[in-house]
């Protein structure tokens, strides 16, 4: 497998799963255009959420909105314990209606990970476990189990707000605070000519060692990063419903042609598809 990032679809409206196992392979960063979510039991040395890198304790939620550019390392070899639940942020619009706001599962640059108190760590086990019971039950019985744990979630989500959900400064090695500052420098000049050597001199470090802690980090190298976080921001534009024309010039490409040999290579799809496909999703 190459070390690029990866754009996934979710497809379904939504699903949830438990494993217990190590990565079979590293997965780089990546995007989805629904939300996930992932209830964490183990321990994860790395955890990229948009332009951070932290660990993550055993026993955290961890929210990935829509389109946020993100990647879990486990510890090499071991098995990692979690629950994953993805969905449709389009469709959970449509069902909710006006009854509840999910803004937290679509804000792409505000992932969070909330760490669970021991009586959190138990109920969220016992509405996946309801759900994963139930599987090959009819479909209004797994929907109703679905939006139990949705709840649960929900309910966390809201309990966690004024604390902003991430592990304490403290916990984070003096490398990850380098990759940190590194990420934040990108984004904040993400549109503008970035080079490895300008981004290096920027923090009077050598380029090779940038590029050798970077990819450390986050599985992959800093022109890929720049790439996804780019057609992320052009994700988030077309949903806004801003035209494809000032789309490509806002994000940085110096020519339509480029920006639609890249948007088509990262999404699997042209941005006159997606905006069509988002157009599609919008009507009631």
């Amino acid at each position: 497998m190459k070390n690029e990032v990866v754009y996934s679809q979710v497809s379904r409206t939504f699903t949830i799963e438990y494993k217990n196992a190590p990565h079979t392979r590293p997965m780089p960063p990546h995007t989805h255009n629904g939300a996930e979510i992932f209830f964490n039991l183990s321990y994860l040395p790395s955890v990229l959420l948009d332009s951070k890198v932290i660990p993550a304790e055993k026993n955290t939620l961890i929210l990935f909105p829509s389109y946020c550019v993100h990647k879990l390392s486990s510890l090499p070899g071991e098995a990692y314990e979690r629950y994953v639940l993805t969905a449709d942020t389009f469709w959970l619009e449509r069902v909710l209606g006006t009854a509840g706001s999910i803004e937290y599962l679509k804000a792409s640059r505000k992932p969070l990970i909330i760490p669970l108190n021991d009586a959190e760590v138990k109920r969220l086990i016992d509405v996946f476990e309801d759900y994963l019971s139930a599987e090959n039950s009819g479909a209004f019985i797994r929907l109703a189990r679905f939006f139990d744990v949705m709840t649960v979630i929900d309910g966390i989500y809201s309990d966690s707000r004024k604390s902003g959900g991430y592990l304490p400064p403290d916990k984070i090695s003096s490398a990850n605070r380098t990759v940190n500052e590194i990420i934040e420098y990108i984004n904040e000049h993400l549109f503008e000519s970035l080079m490895i050597k300008d981004i290096a001199a920027h923090f009077y470090l050598n380029p090779d060692y940038v590029s050798r802690i970077f990819k450390k980090h986050t599985n992959t190298n800093i022109n890929n990063y720049i790439t996804m976080q780019r057609i992320a921001a052009a994700r988030r534009l077309l949903i806004s419903g801003e035209s494809i024309n000032d789309v490509w010039e806002k994000t940085g490409y110096l020519s339509y042609s480029h920006f639609f040999r890249v948007f088509k290579k990262e999404t699997g799809m042209t941005p006159r598809e997606f905006k069509d496909l988002v157009a599609k999703a919008d009507q009631p």
